[in-house]
C-alpha cells in the first residue's frame, strides 16, 4: 500500500507537567514539540507530505466528526494524556477510525505499560528479577531480599527513579515507600540488579 500522507500523532511534553525537581526544561514521559517539528522537517526534506496532526484530544475530534483518511498513515509517537492507561489512548482511537499506524496495537501498548504484567508474559522464556507490587495502603508482609530498587509499576523513562530508589535495608524502605506511592499509587519493590541497562531499538511496522 503506497501512502499518499503522513500524520505524526503527538501529546507534546510542554503540555504537561514537569516531574524533575532539577530539570531546567520541562521534563516527563513525552516527546517535546521542537522534537516532533525536527522529525516533521526531515520527512518534509525527504520528500513525504507530512502534516504534525496533533495528540489525543485531535483524534478524539477526529472520531466524533467521523472523518476518514484515504492512503495516509498515521505516525504514533503519543504516549497519551494523564490517565493511568494513557499509553493506549492514541491505538485505541486510531483502530476505530480505521487507519495504518506505526508502533504497538493497544493490547501491547497495555501490557508494556504495566511492569507487573509484563516481567509475567516475558518470564516464562527469560529471567527476570523478583517482584512484588505495592499499592496505598498496603502493608509488606513478606519481606524482600535487600538490596531492592522501588520503580512505579506504570511508568516509563526514569520517571520516579533516582539513586534513592535502591534500598540497602528496611529503615530505607520504609523512608522512601510511601513517597513514591503518594505520586504514582503503584509501586514494583524488586531485587536490584547492578549493572548497565540497555535499551534495543525494533523497527516500526504499520498497523493495518
Amino acid at each position: 500500500m503506497k501512502f499518499k500522507k503522513y500524520y505524526i500523532i503527538a501529546d507534546t511534553r510542554e503540555q504537561f507537567d514537569n516531574e524533575s525537581n532539577s530539570a531546567i526544561h520541562p521534563y516527563n514521559d513525552h516527546p517535546s514539540a521542537e522534537s516532533i517539528a525536527y522529525l516533521a522537517r526531515q520527512l518534509q526534506e525527504n520528500g513525504y507530505n507530512v502534516e504534525i496532526f496533533g495528540g489525543v484530544e485531535k483524534l478524539i475530534e477526529a472520531c466524533s466528526q467521523k472523518k476518514q483518511f484515504q492512503k495516509a498513515l498515521f505516525l504514533n509517537f503519543s504516549d497519551g494524556l494523564i490517565q493511568k492507561n494513557r499509553k493506549a489512548q492514541t491505538a485505541i482511537l486510531l483502530e476505530y477510525l480505521g487507519v495504518p499506524y506505526t508502533g504497538s496495537d493497544a493490547l501491547s501498548m497495555l501490557m508494556a505499560g504495566n511492569k507487573t504484567y509484563a516481567k509475567k508474559l516475558v518470564s516464562s522464556c527469560v529471567n527476570v528479577p523478583h517482584d512484588m507490587l505495592i499499592f496505598q495502603n498496603d502493608t509488606i508482609t513478606q519481606p524482600p531480599k535487600f538490596p531492592v530498587v522501588i520503580k512505579p509499576n506504570r511508568e516509563g523513562s526514569s520517571l520516579g527513579i533516582s539513586q534513592k530508589n535502591i534500598c540497602a535495608n528496611f529503615t530505607e524502605l520504609h523512608e522512601r515507600l510511601p513517597m513514591l506511592l503518594s505520586k504514582y499509587h503503584e509501586v514494583i519493590i524488586e531485587e536490584y540488579i547492578p549493572g548497565y541497562e540497555i535499551t534495543v531499538s525494533v523497527k516500526p511496522y504499520a498497523t493495518e
